[in-house]
């Protein structure tokens, strides 16, 4: 009896833990004046010691889409002897809705909040695919498609997945650790596969996340990824990066160094999931109490 009691728990925890966001800071410099282009910053000499990531999605769905909160955490630090004063950009996809409203976006260096402005990513390259457009415009394009943020502008009114660029200036004082913090939220890209045995449906949401402007910075090491998942969208499906299971409804990734491309990875709420849920739940209970049921037999009988 107990051997079949604990087959029941492993399965029911089997059942219950099974399992491309585009914004990464990079300095950039202004060639001349505020009126030229502005370019990545070559000779940047801050370096990251280490940065975490914190994705948190959101329970609630937004229409066909999921949103997800974004923490990124860096501490940089500054070798030179003297302060040094950069201009850094944070590029995000984000919902129409949410574009439209961007003050819930905050951007603080050692725990003070700094401004930052606000610029919209606009390719004009209407035939193309909005998910196959940012995978191959590399930052410098970005820089170069930028124009004013003007919230409730009717561009929101034409697509669901805007793309804001954050840009601000921080000054790093010398030979210390600086904690630059930004906070933000991302949409994801929304499929749906068929299941017409059931006449249901599994929703799959993949996000983005763009890395590749970190190699602008002098140096780059200690990645940290949590992935936090919702009752909207529980089980992490797939990812280019080697996510580990680190606890309930939460992933892990670390790399020593900065990883090649960008990340992706895609969540989803299947069907089954709730109901197989409550039947381990309810395996579980009646195990108990069958068991429970038994020892009490036991001891009671003379």
């Amino acid at each position: 009896m107990k051997k079949v009691i604990l087959s029941i728990i492993f399965t029911a925890l089997g059942i219950l833990f099974s399992g491309r966001v585009y914004a990464n800071t990079a300095p950039i410099s202004w060639e001349g004046s505020i009126s030229t282009e502005p370019a990545p910053l070559e000779d940047c000499p801050i370096e990251v010691e280490k940065e975490r990531l914190e994705f948190k999605l959101e329970s609630r769905k937004y229409s066909y889409t999921l949103h997800s909160s974004i923490k990124a955490v860096y501490s940089l630090h500054n070798p030179t002897s003297e302060t040094y004063g950069l201009t850094a950009v944070f590029p995000v996809i984000t919902s129409s809705g949410d574009a439209q409203d961007p003050l819930f976006q905050k951007v603080r260096l050692n725990g003070k909040e700094i401004p930052y402005t606000v610029w919209l990513v606009d390719p004009n390259q209407d035939n193309c695919d909005l998910e196959e457009l940012l995978s191959n415009m590399p930052l410098e394009e970005m820089l170069k498609h930028r124009q004013p943020f003007v919230p409730q502008d009717d561009y929101f009114n034409h697509g669901p997945y805007p793309v804001l660029m954050l840009e601000f200036e921080a000054e790093i004082p010398p030979g210390e650790i600086s904690r630059l913090e930004i906070l933000t939220k991302t949409a994801a890209f929304m499929e749906r596969d068929r299941l017409f045995t059931y006449g249901t449906s599994q929703a799959r949401y993949t996000f983005h996340y763009y890395l590749s402007p970190a190699r602008y910075w002098a140096g780059f090491k200690d990645l940290d990824v949590v992935l936090k998942t919702s009752s909207a969208a529980p089980l992490l499906k797939e990812s280019n990066l080697d996510f580990h299971w680190a606890g309930w409804r939460r992933y892990r990734f670390h790399s020593d160094t900065l990883p090649e491309g960008e990340l992706t990875f895609t969540v989803q709420h299947s069907f089954w999931y709730a109901p197989l849920r409550w039947a381990a739940f309810l395996a579980i209970g009646i195990g108990a109490f069958v068991l429970g049921k038994k020892i009490w037999s036991k001891i009671s009988s003379p």
